[in-house]
């Protein structure tokens, strides 16, 4: 969604469909997000089809799946945690000149929610706590004994030591 609606028109080359001549200054900003996208949609979802239910007496190890592709994980989010208040100010800036005022309106419009581009900027980085708080829950409702409890205990405390690593390492200004 962000990618159609906000993303690929800011950072297309020159044609028709061009917002801006300086694509080149967009691309940089929202590289991070493309690799993001990309990694979500095919490793992160080989590693959990990887891990589905294989037949009779197989179970869905999600912690394992984390644990397989985690060390990515702080890789992947820290270069765009690093632009992201590059990315705010730009976006902020550049909504106050007219042709992205009415292309960030048309944008939100297209995107079917009408949010503004900031609230899908940010997406990619609640992805992490959201991956915390499903193992979270899942840990609850996991019998100690059960064959992927000490997966998901592990994946776990690895989202929770990456979390605490950007956050460390990053500061998001609003």
């Amino acid at each position: 969604m962000t990618a159609n609606c906000f993303v690929n028109p800011l950072t297309q080359s020159k044609d028709d469909n061009q917002v801006t001549k300086r694509h080149e200054k967009w691309d940089e900003y929202f590289h991070n997000l493309r690799r993001i996208k990309q990694f979500h949609q095919t490793v992160m979802v080989k590693a959990l089809q990887s891990n589905q239910d294989g037949g009779e007496g197989k179970s869905n190890d999600i912690g394992k799946a984390i644990l397989d592709v985690g060390a990515s994980l702080k890789s992947l989010y820290h270069p765009y945690l690093a632009d992201f208040s590059n990315l705010q100010r730009n976006i902020k800036r550049q909504s106050r000149k007219e042709k992205y005022i009415q292309f960030f309106k048309d944008a939100s419009r297209k995107s079917g929610k009408g949010l503004p581009v900031d609230a899908y900027i940010i997406l990619p980085i609640q992805r992490l706590p959201r991956y915390r708080l499903l193992l979270t829950n899942l840990i609850q409702v996991t019998p100690i004994d059960h064959p992927e409890f000490e997966n998901l205990e592990k994946a776990n405390e690895l989202i929770a030591d990456i979390l605490k690593h950007l956050n460390e390492n990053e500061e998001i200004r609003t």
